[in-house]
């Protein structure tokens, strides 16, 4: 009996296409690997908890046609894929390809999700030739296997696809993963592409290929592969699942005033997976001593107090952080909003761009976590931070290409918002705090 084809393609992946668009690439034969590309994502079902997508093209530039995080329904990438134009290029430069795939599209901000398993189809139909970086034929094949080795070494499962008879062998293995009879193929010519041998090939060992339901100790159902032979393990078998079964019908069974279910945002995460829905970590003892001590006192404090009623207006829904374990920044950022909103009498009362502090504020660490003092450092010292409409215009961003200055940003929100809020230096309460 075949495997249920349905069953793994439901599980949670992000998949990202790297497709050439060099001029020896015709516009007809562009639209092929378009072509496949939209049937591999038809066959995977989308959304929380499922697939994600991401295409990328490059030549002697990369052109970024839409991120993980850009759609909210399946019907819409493959709307978006459809749309996808030829950009044309004169150069095959597959590392800068290969590279913004793996810094750029697989970044956090962008949608990619950190917990589970990342993978990308790259489609070629020759030699890597980047005579505009000034770097010799042999220089730039070096290239592409130095970033074709780090996407590996950093996890990522990659097929490449080589189409036509310039193709280059040795690059092609050093960018497909092993075993290569399930991670490359080749084809003759862009003639005889059949896209539906592209779109089963890739799929089979995503979806099918020796695939089977395993119970496992905590009762989770997980789907083996043999492309993918640590996915069950790395979700379910040594790691506790976040939902499980087993303890939710314990919990339930005591008949509580409340009900136990299951958090479908969780369903196949590992344990470690909460480490990015938190990520603020304490300040730093010394730092402690030297803010400024509050000694303002109240003699009595009312029985009850809500910033939403004494401020009607003024405070700001909180941000959903993702995966991302930046709630050092979305918490300052949101508070900082309302602070403004407070102190201007609701002259100010616009949201400010936690994405900013994640990329900007450089003593911490971005989604990897931060402290909230190292934050309200940041927005002292520096010129302060933006709305989201003036900061978040770029499609990708990190604490390596921060917008410093008004000029970066000029051009991405409306002038009459191009202002930066500034704050003064953290505090703390006592000595009792270190």
């Amino acid at each position: 009996m075949a495997p249920d084809i349905k069953r793994f393609c439901q599980k949670a992946v992000d998949v990202a296409f790297v497709v050439d668009s060099s001029t020896s690439i015709y516009i007809e034969d562009f639209k092929l690997q378009i072509t496949s590309i939209h049937d591999i994502v038809d066959l995977f079902e989308f959304g929380p908890g499922k697939a994600h997508f991401a295409a990328v093209s490059f030549s002697e530039k990369v052109d970024f046609k839409f991120n993980f995080n850009s759609f909210s329904s399946k019907r819409d990438v493959l709307k978006a894929i459809n749309n996808i134009t030829y950009p044309g290029g004169n150069l095959t430069c597959t590392y800068h390809g290969l590279e913004s795939m793996r810094k750029k599209l697989f970044h956090p901000f962008n949608g990619s999700r950190p917990e589970v398993p990342h993978v990308a189809v790259v489609f070629t139909d020759g030699n890597t030739n980047c005579g505009s970086d000034s770097l010799t034929s042999s220089r730039a094949k070096e290239e592409t296997i130095k970033e074709a080795k780090i996407a590996k070494k950093e996890g990522f499962f990659m097929f490449a696809i080589g189409i036509g008879p310039n193709v280059n062998i040795t690059e092609l293995k050093a960018i497909a993963s092993v075993p290569y009879h399930q991670f490359m193929q080749t084809v003759p010519s862009f003639s005889t592409m059949d896209t539906a041998q592209i779109r089963n090939f890739i799929t089979n060992y995503m979806c099918t290929e020796s695939s089977k339901t395993t119970p496992i100790k905590n009762l989770i159902i997980c789907v083996q592969t043999t492309w993918f032979p640590s996915h069950c393990e790395l979700i379910c078998t040594k790691d506790k699942c976040l939902i499980q079964p087993d303890i939710i019908d314990i919990v339930n069974s005591n008949k509580n005033s409340w009900k136990a279910d299951n958090y479908s945002t969780f369903v196949d995460l590992k344990f470690d997976a909460l480490k990015y829905k938190t990520g603020t970590s304490p300040p730093d003892k010394d730092d402690l001593k030297n803010m400024t001590i509050i000694t303002k006192y109240y003699p009595t404090l009312p029985k009850s107090f809500d910033a939403r009623d004494r401020w009607e207006g003024y405070i700001h829904t909180p941000e959903d952080q993702g995966f991302c374990g930046g709630s050092w920044a979305f918490s300052t950022a949101g508070v900082v909003a309302d602070r403004v909103a407070i102190q201007t009498c609701g002259k100010y009362t616009l949201n400010l761009s936690s994405y900013h502090l994640l990329s900007c504020a450089t003593k911490n660490d971005g989604c990897k976590g931060g402290s909230i003092d190292k934050a309200w450092q940041f927005l002292n010292e520096s010129k302060g931070i933006l709305i989201p409409e003036c900061y978040e215009g770029k499609p990708f961003f990190s604490a390596s290409n921060c917008y410093r200055s008004i000029s970066a940003v000029g051009n991405f929100c409306p002038d009459e918002f191009l202002f930066y809020i500034k704050m003064g230096p953290p505090y703390r309460i006592d000595n009792e705090q270190y």
